[in-house]
């Protein structure tokens, strides 16, 4: 069944089986904070599964196709980390500021701007992603090392590319904010002996207990993961 939301005119796909977990009968797959969804041809509003909750969502399909579970996204990422031969992850982040750089050196705007598909991110949009999800990191790493235990808060990612308008920015503003960001959450770490990262850890809402040590690991990899991305969007 496909289901529409009436903001936004995309359709979505309902879960493929009967979830009870989110009260069974028929369940849509919308943000929730769009308000509801309601079955195409007709008005009646069908339950929203919270956008909360989407650590279920391997049991469900978006936007016509089978999105990653978290699972599957760490797997695939720290795959690139073995390819470079489990390299320090922190020289990794250092490096990745550089690189960026180097890959968008004498691109025209609308390159930047240009989406590969539908449903994905420019060029642009990623830079708004990195520097945003360094200044997550940077609140995570100091709740994390202050307070053990501390509840993580999730952020939807493509709430904030559109609220935040990712694809008005400026990309040496937003690569120089990430630079910035970077900097500042690698000398924080570096002021933290490494044997206290594991021992730091926080409760995220959807993925549960994490440490410091593997926000560090994930961060290289994501760095690797969105590298590669903007380089086949832009055939480097």
């Amino acid at each position: 069944m496909i289901v529409e939301c009436p903001k936004s005119n995309r359709n979505y796909c309902t879960v493929l089986n009967p979830l009870p977990h989110f009260g069974g009968t028929e369940i849509g797959l919308f943000l929730a904070s769009h308000g509801e969804c309601r079955k195409v041809g007709e008005e009646r509003p069908i339950v929203a599964i919270p956008w909360t909750q989407r650590s279920r969502r391997d049991a469900i399909i978006w936007g016509q196709a089978m999105p990653e579970t978290y699972q599957q996204y760490r797997k695939r990422a720290l795959g690139y980390l073995e390819s470079m031969g489990n390299r320090d992850p922190i020289k990794i982040q250092k490096a990745t500021p550089a690189k960026l750089e180097r890959l968008l050196h004498g691109v025209p705007r609308k390159e930047l701007q240009r989406r590969p598909a539908r449903g994905k991110w420019s060029v642009l949009e990623i830079l708004g992603h990195l520097a945003d999800a360094e200044l997550a990191m940077a609140w995570r790493l100091r709740i994390m090392l202050a307070r053990r235990g501390a509840t993580l808060l999730w952020f939807d990612q493509d709430i904030w590319a559109r609220k935040f308008r990712y694809q008005t920015r400026d990309h040496r503003q937003l690569l120089d904010l990430f630079r910035a960001l970077r900097q500042s959450n690698l000398a924080l770490l570096k002021s933290i002996p490494r044997r206290e990262w594991g021992r730091c850890y926080g409760i995220h809402e959807l993925r549960g207990r994490q440490s410091v040590a593997d926000f560090v690991l994930m961060e290289a990899a994501h760095d690797l993961n969105h590298l590669r991305q903007i380089a086949g969007i832009l055939g480097r």
